[in-house]
């Protein structure tokens, strides 16, 4: 007998190769890291008014409506699989923001367009009623793409020659160069597209091979996240 126990009371021995002392299992997060890409795009119709208008972007997840689209939004539009949120699995740092600007229907883009998108609207981040602006689109460039313009015929834009192609940027995207975002698992956030009062109407033509095409189309607008991220597997 020894005398472990209450006081003036033994207790038998443990068996032999056994300890009085109680085991402690910790469970093990199995993770995998990485980089990649967040995206989430706005649909804008042709003719559609912008001025003093807040595009929120992130809210609506892939196969499902939203956005401005018509259709359930495909991997082309997003891969934001819970809406406005990041899944509890899964924390994500966003240290770079591109945006792409194009024509739905990938005739090039008038050059009233893009300057309209990139002089008149700002990015900013919404965690529900925090706000958090992070540039004028002009600095958030496309990450590269298309780009370039025809020599200018003189005539105005929307008619004959006066442009071919343009992206906001050929190349570069807005950099966190000292301290990023970062979206623990299960954040709720939006980014938000916010157009100034003058913002013009969204034009929607294009000229296709030096003709004009004056048959409007919907215009664009990517959001991309970039960055490191996290994600549980599994417990062991």
């Amino acid at each position: 007998m020894y005398p472990f126990g209450v006081p003036g009371v033994g207790v038998a021995a443990p068996p032999q190769g056994q300890s009085m002392i109680a085991g402690l299992d910790i469970q093990k997060v199995i993770r995998r890291y990485g980089e990649q890409a967040y995206w989430s795009a706005l649909r804008y119709t042709a003719g559609q008014a912008v001025a003093s208008t807040n595009q929120r972007s992130f809210t609506t997840p892939l196969n499902q409506q939203g956005q401005g689209f018509g259709r359930p939004l495909s991997i082309a539009e997003t891969n934001q699989r819970e809406s406005g949120r990041i899944s509890s699995q899964r924390a994500f740092t966003t240290k770079a923001i591109a945006c792409q600007v194009w024509n739905e229907d990938t005739s090039p883009i008038v050059y009233q367009d893009v300057l309209n998108f990139l002089a008149n609207s700002v990015l900013q981040w919404r965690f529900n009623e925090a706000i958090i602006e992070v540039a004028p689109t002009w600095l958030v460039p496309a990450g590269g793409g298309v780009y370039g313009d025809t020599a200018d015929t003189g005539n105005g834009d929307g008619a004959l020659g006066s442009r071919e192609a343009l992206n906001n940027g050929n190349g570069g995207v807005w950099i966190y160069t000292l301290i990023p975002i970062t979206l623990p698992a299960g954040t709720t956030f939006a980014m938000e597209q916010v157009w100034g009062d003058g913002a013009p109407t969204i034009d929607g033509r294009s000229v296709v091979g030096g003709v004009a095409n004056e048959t409007p189309s919907a215009v664009i607008s990517r959001i991309c996240l970039i960055g490191p991220y996290q994600v549980a597997l599994a417990s062991a």
